[in-house]
């Protein structure tokens, strides 16, 4: 997936100059790049993840740290969004790679555990999933 300039550009040299964007990112402990970022936190699913972790993933914060065109962009932050909730979601067990992961992206969070619960579509997703985790585990 290639994602579209708007939110990535703006992610990464924009948002760092924003009063309201350095707030929310001091309030959910990210890092906020400059120009440049390396590691796990150069991609935008680490604050994605931590805007949903913390239940702060509402439509003006993803334009606050993702510029005004995010939503409207159709490869992006917004599929980013919708397939990290999942992930968020579906709670994977300390024993795999999905949590190793989420273990790095949370990295420095230290604020409540709280995603919004799910809409009936993540719903009907989540058990589509554990129905083939259950499949592949019998």
């Amino acid at each position: 997936m290639a994602l579209e300039k708007g939110s990535w550009d703006y992610w990464l040299n924009t948002v760092h100059n924003k009063p309201e964007a350095r707030e929310l990112a001091a309030r959910l402990h990210l890092d906020m790049p400059r120009g440049e970022m390396h590691g796990f936190k150069a991609g935008l699913m680490y604050p994605v993840r931590r805007l949903i972790i913390s239940g702060e993933d509402t439509p003006a914060n993803m334009a606050i740290l993702f510029g005004p065109t995010w939503a409207n962009e159709t490869n992006g932050v917004k599929k980013i969004h919708h397939d990290t909730r999942i992930e968020v979601l579906l709670c994977p067990p300390p024993t795999s790679p999905s949590h190793t992961v989420a273990t790095f992206m949370d990295q420095g969070y230290t604020g409540p555990w709280r995603p919004r619960g799910p809409s009936q579509e993540e719903q009907e997703t989540l058990a589509k999933v554990r129905g083939i985790g259950r499949t592949v585990n019998n």
